[in-house]
C-alpha cells in the first residue's frame, strides 16, 4: 500500500457521455490509503482505448441505416447515452452505401439498470456538411466519424 499525502483525481464530468465509472473518492488531506484495487480499475478502459476497442465497432445496420453497438460489448466500458460534440466513432461497413446515410449507436438509456436503447439516426456527411455520393462508403471500409452539432445541423462527419 501506498501513501499518497497529496494525491487527486480530476473527476469528471457527470455527463460525459461515454464515461466508465471509477471510484474517485479521495481527497488531499493526506489519510487516504490507495489500494491496488482503485489502480487496477484503469487498467481495462485504458486497454481498451491503446487497443481501438473503444471507439471501434462493426457495423449492424441495414443499407444505408449504419448502426454500432456501443451497449452489448462485453470487451468496452464505454457506454453511449447521447450523443456529444467531438465524440468520435470507427465502424467497418456491411454495406456500401446508395446515396445519403445515417449512423445509430445502440447506447444505453442511462438508468440504474440500463437498458440498451438506440439513439436517433443522424446523418453521415463528408467536407464540412455535404451530402454522401453513391459509393462514398464500401463494403468492408473502416470509416472514422465524428460527430458535430455546429448550426448547421446534428452530423457524422467522415473523414
Amino acid at each position: 500500500m501506498l501513501r499518497a499525502p497529496n494525491f487527486q483525481i480530476n473527476k469528471r464530468k457527470k455527463d460525459n457521455k461515454m464515461s466508465t465509472p471509477f471510484e474517485t473518492n479521495f481527497d488531499d488531506s493526506g489519510t487516504h490509503v490507495i489500494h491496488a484495487s482503485h489502480v487496477k480499475q484503469y487498467a481495462p478502459p485504458i486497454q481498451n482505448l491503446e487497443s481501438g476497442k473503444a471507439l471501434y465497432r462493426n457495423d449492424i445496420g441495414t443499407g444505408d441505416a449504419y448502426k454500432v453497438n456501443f451497449f452489448d460489448d462485453p470487451d468496452s466500458d464505454n457506454v453511449v447515452t447521447e450523443y456529444s460534440e467531438g465524440m468520435l466513432v470507427y465502424f467497418k461497413a456491411a454495406t456500401a452505401n446508395t446515396g445519403g446515410a445515417t449512423l445509430t449507436i445502440r447506447g444505453s438509456d442511462g438508468a440504474s439498470t440500463p437498458a440498451a436503447l438506440d439513439l436517433d439516426a443522424i446523418p453521415l456527411t463528408k467536407k464540412g456538411g455535404a451530402a454522401l455520393e453513391t459509393g462514398d462508403i464500401n463494403v468492408g471500409q473502416v470509416i472514422a466519424a465524428i460527430y458535430v452539432d455546429d448550426g448547421l445541423g446534428e452530423r457524422f462527419e467522415i473523414f
